[in-house]
């Protein structure tokens, strides 16, 4: 059966056209017949319902996405982007798991014991602004401690007090009142932080202690060492904080400070390897 040449270039062209069909009848007779069948709109719509289903992220995708922003079990990320109110929105699910996951998790884990955890320290010597903090976060395992949720945690206290020291420091920070009035560098309030890392790690997660120093001297040096650190953290399992003053206003005062602050460092050093009961002759009880 011959086709002719016309006929024989539209269906060269033909291959090439996307989503039209060609339809090629031919006779006996030297006349061919030739008839072109593009698309239906209902074939159209589906093809664009189709891409747009493509381009929708899918329920595993954003379980996934969930879990790397809160750390929150599998599970009850999909309890939160399936809620009425949230439809597989990630940011209405942080919020719902911090509603209903944060308290869950918190009341599951109140009241166990929380022997380990890790200490921050902040210290800053510039200017008018010198200050130092440490704080003491408790945790139930060692295995807790050096996750990175729990060290990033204890490192933000410990800069949220150096950031909000008042100068009536030497008063003790009522810790409850400080987690709930006091923001972390990203804005948000410790306490709700606290909820997201009890969230996080599923543990009972407790502030212990937040010590805040400031300068005795207006050249005073502070300095400090950390001790077993955890892994990619600049927090650890014991820690300490020394200041020194000079004893006259030398001229060269500024320009050591380098030099003091190498050598305070190491005084911390020793004072976490001796673990010193008191300050000084004056602090040790008479019997």
């Amino acid at each position: 059966m011959m086709l002719s040449s016309a006929a024989r270039q539209f269906r060269s062209i033909a291959r090439t056209t996307t989503l039209t069909r060609c339809a090629l009848a031919a006779s006996s007779t030297p006349t061919h017949s030739l008839s072109i069948v593009t698309p239906s709109s209902s074939a159209s719509s589906c093809f664009s319902s189709s891409q747009q289903q493509q381009s929708q992220p899918s329920t595993a995708s954003l379980v996934k996405q969930l879990r790397e922003l809160t750390g929150a079990p599998m599970m009850e990320c999909k309890k939160a982007l399936s809620a009425e109110e949230v439809q597989n929105d990630i940011s209405k699910a942080q919020e719902w798991l911090r509603k209903h996951g944060s308290a869950k998790a918190s009341s599951k884990v109140a009241g166990r014991e929380a022997l380990e955890g890790l200490v921050g320290i902040h210290i800053s010597n510039k200017g008018g602004s010198k200050v130092a903090t440490l704080a003491k976060v408790a945790s139930e395992t060692d295995f807790a401690s050096r996750s990175e949720s729990f060290s990033s945690f204890v490192q933000s206290v410990a800069d949220a007090a150096a950031s909000n020291s008042s100068s009536n420091d030497d008063e003790p920070v009522d810790i409850p009142t400080f987690m709930t009035t006091t923001k972390n560098v990203d804005g948000q309030l410790l306490s709700e932080s606290l909820n997201d890392a009890i969230l996080a790690i599923r543990e009972n997660i407790q502030v212990d202690s937040i010590s805040i120093m400031k300068p005795s001297h207006e050249h005073s040096i502070f300095a400090g060492y950390v001790h077993g650190r955890a892994p990619n953290s600049t927090c650890g399992t014991s820690a300490a904080v020394v200041e020194v003053s000079p004893i006259s206003n030398s001229p060269d005062n500024e320009t050591k400070t380098e030099q003091w602050e190498e050598a305070v460092k190491k005084l911390a050093m020793h004072v976490v390897a001796a673990k010193p009961t008191y300050l000084d002759p004056s602090t040790v009880p008479e019997e």
